[in-house]
């Protein structure tokens, strides 16, 4: 129940969390239930509205109420966003537009196609920083026959897919990820990220005669190059960069025993930030 900008628990955390099928979130409790209703409403289709789910907010969250009046609307058929009024109204989280909000979408999901629902996965699974199942979601609209998207949606798939290549350091398949995109929507952002990409890519030779391949000059260059160095400076003021400088330090100073150990924190710390970077 909201009160100001705080809630009101409502029954009580699950031993045995509820793993939503799709997304592969774990809910522990009513709440978690609600803000995933609330901030991703274009996820959630009709395998929400489950048997499962019903007896672990019952069980689990200790609202067998709820659960029952959940399993009349089931029972009922009624649409899906009266299922999820149920649960919000019964919790109280959010206001009334906020529900109403919430309801609207799930409304609209309905008309959306297979392959608009796969993007939409796919498009939360990379705003979440899980990149290996937003590639595999892109992947399949892709080489997928049956699931057809317009050319601007795929615009949007390729572009986001040359994004996951770029974070993996992968800037050549990048780079052909962002042309693909601007080819099919034209946009101004896709042609840059490609730059961006093929400077990363290439050497400074190989980019320099990279460069005498393109159309006339239209100043996008010059705002890669403006971008790179705003990029290079604002890593130079980090901690990071900080920290590796007082290592390298400590090197030249013949500190070795200080070095080492300091060295190794280091290389642990980047192992466990990439395998958390790698982890689905």
């Amino acid at each position: 129940m909201s009160k100001g900008n705080f809630y009101e628990c409502v029954g009580r955390s699950a031993t045995r969390p509820f793993l939503l099928g799709g997304v592969n979130i774990r809910i522990h409790c009513i709440e978690e239930l609600c803000y995933y209703i609330s901030r991703y409403a274009e996820l959630i289709d009709e395998s929400f509205e489950s048997p499962e789910l019903i007896d672990w907010i019952s069980q689990e969250c200790g609202l067998p109420e709820l659960a029952r009046k959940l399993q009349s609307v089931r029972r009922q058929s009624i649409m899906l966003d009266s299922f999820v009024r149920e649960i919000l109204t019964y919790v109280g989280y959010g206001s009334e537009e906020e529900i109403r909000q919430a309801c609207r979408v799930i409304k609209a999901n309905r008309s959306q196609s297979e392959a608009e629902r796969e993007k939409a996965l796919g498009d939360y699974f990379l705003r979440s920083g899980r990149y290996l199942a937003a590639y595999d979601s892109y992947e399949k609209l892709i080489y997928s026959t049956k699931l057809a998207l317009n050319a601007r949606q795929m615009g949007s798939v390729y572009h986001n897919l040359g994004v996951i290549y770029a974070r993996f350091f992968y800037y050549t398949e990048a780079a052909e990820s962002f042309l693909e995109a601007h080819r099919l929507s034209g946009k101004e952002n896709a042609y840059f990220s490609y730059l961006a990409a093929k400077r990363m890519e290439l050497g400074e030779v190989e980019y320099l005669k990279f460069l005498r391949t393109l159309p006339e000059e239209n100043g996008m260059i010059g705002r890669v190059e403006e971008r790179i160095e705003e990029l290079s400076k604002a890593y130079r003021e980090s901690e990071d960069h900080e920290g590796i400088r007082q290592i390298e330090t400590l090197r030249l100073e013949k500190k070795y025993s200080d070095y080492e150990r300091e060295a190794d924190r280091l290389i642990d710390r980047r192992k466990e930030e990439y395998r958390v970077f790698l982890s689905d």
